[in-house]
């Protein structure tokens, strides 16, 4: 059977833990500015400053007053007034006090891991070999030349593959694709990596933000903050294959 090939370039990281990402890092790690802002904005320069960010900032210019920034976020996600979400994820994690959120360093948990991606999505990303090869050890000769014949008729287009039907696959087939998939991606080295930050705040409250991880240790234009932790946008790892997890 000839070797399967990639129908579509996707930037993958090998061999070394960490160093994985699904998508191209960025050379510099940018502030990502949010699209909307309840709140009034406020010229200083050429920049544009949230009246939600001069209040934090002016916050921490006090002593030590850090911790009445993260104590004041803290009952702003819980209470969801959202007073300070308007403020860039850069921007919050470092009036948080949160200095290397570019670039994330030893005081962050990482957690390596293989995304896990459909029958449908795999065969947008491989050749019509890639998933007979992958289940020629689980299914009979005959299913698996079955299989093959039903993948080489289907639309290689993307449009026309979304719409596809893929039930000459079997539940099971799919689910033992999706799982021979992630192994062989950890059998690589393909490997993805986030990382995330803790911030104890009062009343046992917790400030987290995630980063994924690019080649060159930087968050590309990817921080998460506790506004979308609270609002169920951090990743989803549950269908994932964890590799190793240091949270």
């Amino acid at each position: 059977m000839a070797k399967a090939k990639k129908r579509i370039t996707v930037r993958k990281k090998g061999s070394k833990r960490g160093k994985a990402t699904t998508k191209p890092a960025s050379k510099t790690a940018k502030r990502t500015p949010a699209k909307k802002s309840k709140s009034k904005v406020r010229r200083v320069g050429t920049e544009v400053v949230t009246d939600a960010h001069a209040k934090l900032e002016a916050m921490s210019a006090d002593g030590d007053a850090t911790s009445e920034c993260i104590a004041a976020v803290a009952v702003d996600v819980a209470s969801k007034r959202d007073e300070y979400r308007s403020i860039g994820p850069y921007d919050l994690a470092e009036l948080l006090g949160i200095d290397d959120a570019g670039q994330p360093g030893a005081d962050w948990g990482l957690v390596w891991f293989v995304p896990r991606l459909s029958v449908r999505d795999i065969l947008l990303q491989w050749d019509e070999e890639f998933i007979p090869e992958l289940l020629a050890l689980h299914v009979t000769a005959e299913r698996c030349e079955e299989i093959s014949a039903k993948i080489n008729l289907l639309n290689p287009k993307e449009a026309k593959l979304r719409r596809t039907s893929l039930d000459f696959l079997t539940e099971k087939e799919k689910e033992t694709i999706e799982r021979l998939y992630m192994e062989r991606e950890r059998k690589n080295g393909n490997l993805t990596l986030l990382a995330y930050y803790y911030i104890s705040a009062p009343h046992g409250r917790t400030l987290t933000f995630e980063a994924f991880i690019g080649d060159n240790g930087e968050s590309f234009d990817s921080l998460k903050t506790p506004y979308d932790e609270r609002d169920g946008k951090f990743t989803d790892l549950s269908d994932c294959l964890i590799v190793e997890d240091r949270r």
